[in-house]
């Protein structure tokens, strides 16, 4: 089951994001180099291995994503003590420069339910893969609570503002934060 969760199919934002399937062909488009990809992997399944360990659920609601040593941890807790509880175990990971985070309590009033969330993260997914100068599977996309996160890395600035702009003004999105990074600055 830990083997599932980890390999990226283990809830449905996980199924969504791209995280497994697309790695192969991520790897022709990402211009990290070799060494710092496969650390950056290494981080990622460390935190999540933790976080399973500690109670698999976590794995269904917070998302994990590393670039360069910095882990971008998304998604909700259940409480102040659940959050920095999934937040030391970042801190604590070997390898790991900086943790960011991008949380919300976990909400008994579903205002956005698990099909809504669902169906804005295969929209917003399916329009960056559907724009002609966006690599798709280098965004990583989580909705949480009907907010959608991008993380990654993209090619130039421009790029990035187009990315952050189709996750913007797709419909039913409530706001939209980026944790993309751009290898070029063509300003």
């Amino acid at each position: 089951m830990v083997a599932v969760l980890l390999g990226g199919c283990g809830s449905p934002t996980a199924l969504l994001r791209g995280s497994g399937v697309y790695d192969a062909y991520a790897i022709t488009v990402d211009h990290r180099p070799l060494w710092t990809m496969t650390t950056d992997k290494r981080i990622k399944l460390s935190i999540q291995s933790r976080l399973a360990q500690m109670d698999a659920s976590d794995l269904y609601y917070i998302g994990v994503e590393s670039f360069y040593g910095t882990v971008y941890l998304i998604g909700e807790y259940e409480d102040l003590a659940h959050k920095e509880r999934i937040v030391d175990v970042a801190r604590t990971t070997s390898g790991v420069r900086e943790v960011v985070e991008y949380f919300h309590p976990k909400s008994a009033q579903e205002e956005c339910t698990l099909y809504r969330n669902l169906a804005l993260l295969a929209d917003v997914k399916s329009r960056l893969f559907q724009d002609k100068h966006i690599y798709g599977s280098n965004i990583h996309v989580h909705a949480v609570q009907c907010h959608i996160v991008l993380a990654g890395m993209v090619e130039s600035a421009w790029e990035q503002e187009r990315a952050e702009w189709i996750a913007h003004h797709t419909p039913g999105v409530r706001s939209a934060v980026s944790y993309l990074r751009a290898f070029v600055q063509d300003r």
